[in-house]
């Protein structure tokens, strides 16, 4: 079958590793499925992620449906998936169904990543309308000061805790306050979520008529001055 745009397709033609080549073409890897445009068989931890991450998921299937991404969805691939591996050989065989796919522009940009995973806030801001429709609810256990993000579900130790964004000694200034900025990136995302938690937590106590409730070994408790909702926790 012919492709409609030949020559978007003959650019995404790009150099085989010859170790790679050798592997596909004698068989060394036994049975090579053919992969349809809506799956794909991502490497190690990007698969994990693609499979827990709904968002991620729906991006992978977007891509590999040969659709053109939007910038925020780049962003968000490059800042989850493009973390995990070090060769991109994830985001090259995600990207590469795209008709805007270029290899050289793919690496050049995974090369300028920060250590830094996009946190789930980031994506609700960028991504409203994927996250509303996919369900983006995951629970992460952020004992330790880590923030939520995606690249938990596979790799927890790239995300930063917040003794990562304490400065080196003799830092250079810029350096300084570039860590202070991301920092206070992250306080005000924590806030945000912590706002929206408390009015939906005082929508449900209000509803169930309850002041208190116990998760674990502590318990959370609703008060109200002057009009003022506060809770309050206490380990018990």
């Amino acid at each position: 079958m012919p492709y409609p745009e030949q020559l978007k397709h003959l650019r995404r033609i790009r150099e085989m590793d010859p170790s790679e080549a050798l592997r596909v073409f004698s068989g060394a890897d036994g049975h090579r499925e053919i992969r349809s445009s809506s799956a794909v068989n991502l490497p190690g931890r990007a698969d994990t992620l693609a499979r827990y991450c709904p968002v991620v998921n729906e991006l992978v299937r977007r891509a590999q449906a040969g659709r053109i991404l939007r910038r925020e969805e780049k962003v968000v691939l490059f800042y989850a998936v493009g973390l995990l591996d070090e060769g991109c050989r994830a985001l090259h065989d995600i990207l590469e169904p795209c008709p805007d796919y270029r290899f050289e522009k793919v690496q050049r940009q995974a090369a300028r990543l920060k250590p830094a995973p996009i946190s789930c806030l980031k994506i609700r801001e960028l991504l409203p309308e994927i996250t509303a429709s996919v369900g983006c609810n995951c629970s992460f256990d952020l004992r330790g000061g880590r923030y939520p993000s995606p690249v938990l579900h596979a790799a927890p130790h790239l995300v930063p805790v917040s003794d990562a964004f304490a400065p080196p000694e003799n830092a250079p200034v810029r350096d300084v306050a570039r860590r202070y900025i991301d920092l206070r990136l992250h306080l005000e995302e924590m806030s945000t979520a912590l706002g929206r938690l408390e009015r939906e937590l005082d929508a449900r106590f209000q509803k169930k008529k309850i002041h208190g409730l116990k998760i674990d070994r502590i318990t959370l408790t609703r008060e109200e001055h002057e009009g003022r909702v506060a809770w309050r926790m206490e380990r018990t």
